[in-house]
């Protein structure tokens, strides 16, 4: 009973997959554009088919994916670099004024930094936590798939102090 039950949902699986190739792109009178497999009656005459057929990549199709991946990485690792600029000193201090209050003014820097870190990194798995009851949060219940998007930073509150109140700018 079980292996027709399971041919049954096969079939109808493979006769929904027949028609689930035809998506049809038009943009809307907000200027949106939209994707579907339905067309609205008033956009029939703009909507164009989108070719959904596995194809297989051209080499050069390769080679300008591979170099454009390259470029949007090189400006994402400036970008990253532009806003640790702003936490260097500009010009190097003199031999009188180095001393403690270098390694305090030092000591500042990296803790400003470890805190943003610890920030960016707390905001980047609260979409991972899972919800319990009534809205609270379960104790370490954090979906799998935020290790791969976010980097775990430690609390730096035990070498730094508590951080300054953070307002949300």
């Amino acid at each position: 009973m079980a292996h027709k039950f399971l041919t049954l949902i096969a079939c109808c699986c493979m006769a929904t997959a027949a028609y689930a190739d035809e998506i049809y792109r038009w943009v809307d009178e907000n200027g949106r554009t939209q994707f579907s497999d339905k067309v609205p009656d008033r956009y029939r005459n703009a909507a164009s088919r989108i070719d959904t057929n596995p194809s297989e990549l051209t080499d050069s199709q390769r080679q300008e994916a591979a170099e454009r991946a390259a470029r949007e990485k090189a400006i994402v690792e400036r970008a990253s670099e532009a806003r640790v600029e702003p936490l260097r000193p500009e010009s190097p201090p003199s031999a009188a004024v180095m001393g403690a209050r270098d390694s305090l003014s030092q000591k500042k820097l990296d803790c400003e930094r470890m805190q943003r870190e610890y920030r960016e990194s707390q905001e980047c798995f609260a979409p991972y936590i899972v919800r319990g009851r009534k809205g609270k949060y379960r104790n370490g219940v954090v979906l799998p798939e935020a290790f791969l998007y976010c980097k775990p930073v430690p609390d730096p509150s035990l070498q730094c102090g508590s951080p300054p109140q953070y307002n949300g700018q």
